[in-house]
Parts: C-alpha cells; structure tokens; sequence
C-alpha cells in the first residue's frame, strides 16, 4: 500500500518519481580514504491516518534542477539514484526534516559512528563535481 500518494511511476525511464516534502543530503565514508557515497534522506508529511515516512536513496548518481516550479514558487532539485529512481526535491525544503524523521537521522548517523554526515547542497555541488571529474584531463 502507498502512503500519501509519495510515489509517481513514470515513462521517462525512472523506476520511480518521489515528490518529498524535505530532504537533506547524507555523505557516507566509513573509511574516511575511500571516495564518499552521497544520498538523499527524505521526508513526507503524514496526515490524519498515516503519519510522517522518510526514505533514503540508493546513491546519487547525478542531479539537475527542473524547469518548473513547484506550487509554492520553488524550483526543485531532482536527485537520480544508482537504482534508477529520481527524488524531485524543492530547493526551499533543503534541511527542513520534521520532528520524527530528525529523530530517525539522528538515530542513522549516532550509530553510523561518525561515518555518516549530513552536508550543505552547496558543499555537495562542489564535493560532488569535483570527485566526478576524469582525473588527467583537463580543460
């Protein structure tokens, strides 16, 4: 059963369109040598019969942003992930987790001892590009 209709199938070639109400970016590096993984952490709003969910992509693999905008008036953000699913984020919505999914991060990187942080999209786009450029080649 879906919840709070967070999940879009679509014919573009994604597995699957997620719509989050929040989001914060997860850098993974447990050996801190190894090149890090970046993910998407979600959140949705609940309502009456169902209440908050999160979930967490497979890895991102790229990103850009879309050209239209959300109803409020914010561009979103849309994160692929190494599965094939693609998470369309609202650019205001970065950092703005709800009560329980906080709790849940919060729990992930207590556990993750260190290995997990959450970081800025800003500080991700340069991390990011900079670990995806062909090394020896240069412009």
């Amino acid at each position: 059963m879906k919840n709070n209709n967070q999940e879009y199938s679509t014919n573009k070639g994604a597995l699957s369109m997620y719509y989050p109400d929040s989001w914060v970016i997860l850098k993974i590096n447990p050996d801190k040598s190894d090149k890090p993984l970046y993910k998407v952490f979600v959140g949705f709003h609940g309502g009456y019969l169902y209440g908050d969910s999160w979930r967490v992509n497979s890895g991102i693999t790229s990103f850009g942003t879309s050209s239209t905008f959300d109803f409020e008036g914010s561009e979103r953000i849309i994160f692929k992930g190494a599965s094939g699913s693609e998470y369309c984020c609202p650019t205001n919505a970065e950092n703005r987790l709800g009560m329980y999914c906080n709790s849940v991060l919060s729990q992930f990187i207590k556990e993750a001892e260190g290995a997990i942080e959450v970081i800025s999209f800003e500080d991700f786009k340069k991390e990011f590009k900079s670990e995806n450029e062909p090394k020896g080649e240069h412009k």
